[in-house]
């Protein structure tokens, strides 16, 4: 069945419809059908004139399932509705409005999950050939946008809705105006005002057409008057782009997607794999309707695709300004690892409603309870932990980590202490340790699974860098029932009490570095107490479920 051109019967009115939404109702023939359905309507208009019209053929017993809300025609925004439509019609109203991205916009945010939207305008074709004929056409149907086919498509693909079905209807109207248009009858919005013999004529003809229903039907797909396009909200596409699978950003990519995939269809890549098959990356980041960049590496070789979605950035940190400031001054948004790290970016000049702060977070695997990797000792074993290709101008501190060995020697200490080192690229610091006669256990490459046991091997884990947007290792530690120690930048900061929790502790000071790890493992029991504390905290606050929470705000701020 067709009303007004719309297919009633792909809406699904039966079975879950009824709140419906006619945008641009007139004189109201669809809001009418479906009121009488037993649907409930909502129909906007720029003439007020259309309710009482409307309501004066509805009977006294369905009124209350109408209600009016007149439109501002030199306003781009629909008025504020307090309901979520199931469908949405809106008919021959987009080419009139010079900023009808703002309507589907707010149509998207009106519709339910499951809803439908209708939407139908003239096609490119009959626009273009009854301005052939008549250069004044545009002007007098009021019309200020011309949809092709494809735009059209487009434009509500951009708009977070897929098409499920395009109908060409109104042949009728096709032919009426082909006939009409070469002697240039005048009209407002395709009612005609002169030409009155004329228009009789047309009519006559264009009605004894529509009763032949062949080729009514030919006429609506070879030459209709306006396409009518059903779409469907579609799950908004995030691009992610990390640097290592199996690293800190490997594993962000892996729980946005496990925390968000249900709502966002997310897609994670390697910046590494744009040089591998450049042609499908540039493919996956113009479909994408936001692009979060894990990191800042890859920015200029994204921006150079030319993609059409917001870029989000993730800068954890910097050593130079220079190697991030296009991305953090170009992008979007800005997320950033620590609340430092947010002040510095405002320091900077970016706006700090531009800023999210999403601290890194800790897998379920760090919270169990398994036995230490390495078995217990009578010396304090404290660990160091990261990989050598991030420690650009030594900002991990290992001119730091040098001078407490150095320290524990002068001291006369080498006998007390036991040092684990972890990851790749250490060696000469292994080398420089094992010169000072001090115990050193290094595991170049660590299972990602083993890693839990290993900062249980730990008396204390130390971190002595200068500059952090995290550490994750921080956070690990934690959950692992470790005790930090650890200088007070990036997310230390945040998530640190001094004495409750962790132990803050300036990382140039190496003899009361040294003198702290021993009055620890003298006083097993406050060591446990803040070890227990650091512990409950990272289970209530650290683990990845808890950290991204945010980021669901920065997406929806781009994809509402």
């Amino acid at each position: 069945m067709y009303l007004e051109g719309i297919n009633v019967g792909l809406v699904g009115l039966g079975s879950r419809a009824n709140l419906v939404l006619d945008f641009g109702c007139g004189s109201g023939a669809i809001t009418i059908f479906f009121v009488k359905k037993g649907f409930t309507v909502v129909g906007c208009d720029i003439d007020p004139a259309c309710e009482s019209l409307i309501q004066g053929k509805l009977e006294c017993s369905e009124r209350h399932r109408f209600q009016f809300m007149r439109l501002d025609a030199e306003s781009e925004s629909l008025p504020i509705f307090d309901k979520q439509f199931d469908l949405i019609l809106c008919r021959e109203v987009l080419e009139h409005i010079r900023g009808y991205q703002s309507v589907l916009r707010q149509f998207r945010a009106i519709l339910k999950k499951d809803g439908m939207l209708v939407v139908s305008c003239p096609t490119w074709l009959t626009e273009k050939l009854f301005s052939f004929f008549d250069r004044q056409w545009l002007r007098k149907s009021e019309h200020i946008n011309v949809f092709p086919k494809g735009r059209m498509i487009a434009e509500l693909d951009r708009h977070l809705f897929e098409v499920k079905r395009v109908e060409g209807q109104s042949f009728k109207w096709s032919l009426f105006w082909l006939l009409l248009s070469p002697i240039k009858v005048n009209h407002r919005m395709g009612n005609p005002t002169s030409h009155p013999r004329f228009v009789k004529l047309a009519l006559r003809i264009v009605n004894a057409v529509e009763r032949m229903k062949v080729i009514d039907r030919l006429g609506n797909i070879v030459f209709p008057k306006s396409y009518f396009y059903y779409a469907k909200k579609r799950r908004p596409k995030i691009l992610v782009i990390f640097d290592y699978e199996h690293w800190i950003l490997g594993r962000w990519a892996k729980h946005i997607e496990r925390i968000y995939g249900h709502e966002y269809d997310i897609r994670s890549i390697s910046m590494f794999d744009i040089a591998k098959d450049r042609k499908a990356v540039e493919q996956v980041v113009r479909d994408a309707d936001l692009i979060h960049l894990l990191l800042p590496h890859c920015f200029d070789d994204i921006s150079a695709i030319g993609p059409r979605a917001p870029m989000v950035t993730t800068i954890h940190h910097w050593v130079n300004w220079d190697f991030v400031s296009r991305a953090a001054e170009k992008s979007h948004e800005i997320v950033t690892g620590a609340y430092e790290w947010k002040n510095r970016l405002v320091e900077r000049g970016i706006p700090e409603d531009r800023i999210t702060v999403v601290h890194s977070g800790v897998e379920k695997r760090f919270f169990g309870s398994e036995a230490p990797l390495i078995p217990p000792s009578e010396k304090i074993t404290f660990g160091f932990f990261g990989k050598f290709d991030s420690n650009e101008n030594d900002r991990k501190g290992t001119r730091h980590l040098r001078s407490v060995v150095d320290s524990i020697r002068e001291s006369g200490y080498q006998e007390s202490f036991r040092v684990i080192v972890s990851g790749p690229g250490w060696r000469d610091v292994i080398a420089y340790i094992e010169d000072q006669s001090i115990e050193v256990i290094y595991f170049e490459f660590t299972a990602e699974d083993d890693m839990p046991a290993l900062y249980r091997s730990l008396d204390i884990y130390l971190m002595l860098s200068d500059v952090e947007g995290g550490p994750a290792t921080v956070m690990e530690a934690m959950a692992s029932k470790c005790l930090v120690l650890a200088n007070n930048i990036g997310v230390v900061i945040d998530i640190v009490q001094d004495g409750v929790n962790g132990v803050i502790v300036q990382n140039t000071a190496y003899i009361d570095i040294v003198e702290k790890m021993m009055l620890l493992k003298k006083h097993d029991l406050l060591a446990h107490e803040i070890r227990q504390r650091g512990y409950d905290f990272a289970k209530e606050h650290l683990s990845y479920d808890k950290t991204l929470e945010p980021l669901g705000n920065v997406y929806e701020k781009y994809l509402s």
